[in-house]
């Protein structure tokens, strides 16, 4: 006999938790929007920091009592509090998760003329395949002669050029006020 031929075996379905499945899912969230903010704000992944939770029901509350020594390591955090409600939180960066809000203060975080030099630079590089864009898609020559689905893919990619400009413009003015 071998294992290639015996059937592929059939979860109990009893035993399933839907508790810890549902509290694993908020971990993997809240770790996933501190690793987005972390990319956007080019912070390194060895550098911790505190996150603050906003808007947190009491079930958020909860999953945070139960799972904050995972959370902590699983997104090298230096700490994960809840903001008070009635106090007015930080200039943050921020992930929804839910009617959640996963905040990250900037202060003492990032270098802010660094930061907001890279800015320039991206914002920069930008305007500029934003003019390209804008002047391939003026030129009547080329709306008539390139395929349709050539001319639709430099739309898509001026979509996403005047899309980035406006998260990064909102990403410096959120910098700047720090």
């Amino acid at each position: 006999d071998t294992i290639m031929l015996k059937s592929f075996p059939q979860p109990d379905l009893s035993k399933l938790d839907i508790a810890a499945t549902a509290s694993i899912e908020w971990i993997k969230n809240v770790v996933i929007a501190v690793r987005n903010i972390r990319g956007e704000m080019n912070i390194s992944p060895g550098k911790a920091f505190p996150v603050l939770l906003n808007n947190a029901s009491s079930q958020d509350e909860k999953h945070l009592n139960d799972n904050k020594i995972y959370l902590t390591r699983l997104a090298n955090l230096e700490s994960v509090t809840l903001c008070p409600t009635n106090q007015e939180p930080p200039p943050s960066a921020t992930a929804l998760i839910g009617q959640m809000e996963v905040m990250v203060p900037m202060a003492g975080i990032i270098n802010k003329e660094e930061e907001l030099e890279r800015l320039d630079k991206e914002l920069s590089k930008l305007y500029k395949e934003e003019a390209r864009l804008r002047g391939k898609l003026d030129n009547q020559k080329f709306i008539a002669n390139a395929p349709e689905q050539v001319v639709q893919g430099e739309r898509h990619k001026l979509a996403e050029a005047i899309a980035s400009i406006a998260a990064l413009e909102a990403q410096k003015t959120r910098i700047a006020s720090l």
